[in-house]
């Protein structure tokens, strides 16, 4: 807290965003005595964790340097263009790449985006958002 003492909060408290229906699509099924080398992308709860398989890093890497090449250049999408549930490359400004990024929420000034690969949540501004490149 901002008294510098420790602050908890009860998981009860915590407010998860709410995401897409598909998003277990492609999720691997996980069984007991299953040994995976992963690396954790993002906890955002218990029951809530992202990862990435150790040996499929280089294709999520591979993945976001085509996104930053071909993105370079990108035009922005309309501000009111944006649909819920389309999925758009995203520039994320904190590490200065270029994303993956499912719509939840469109509102006046930004998107709420899921970002695929990584499991945030973030809100997006317009001017960041662009059509995904064929």
């Amino acid at each position: 807290d901002a008294s510098g003492g420790e602050s908890t909060v009860s998981p009860a408290a915590v407010q998860l965003p709410e995401l897409p229906a598909d998003i277990n699509r492609n999720a691997l099924q996980l069984t007991e005595g299953l040994q995976l080398d992963v690396t954790v992308a993002l906890v955002s709860a218990p029951s809530r964790v992202w990862c990435q398989a150790t040996d499929g890093s280089e294709a999520c890497t591979s993945l976001c340097d085509q996104l930053n090449t071909l993105c370079a250049e990108a035009v922005a999408v309309d501000s009111g263009c944006h649909t819920e549930g389309t999925v758009y490359a995203v520039y994320y400004g904190k590490d200065e790449s270029w994303y993956r990024a499912q719509a939840l929420a469109v509102n006046e000034e930004s998107c709420h985006m899921f970002f695929i690969d990584f499991g945030n949540v973030e809100d997006i501004t317009f001017d960041c958002i662009a059509a995904l490149p064929e």
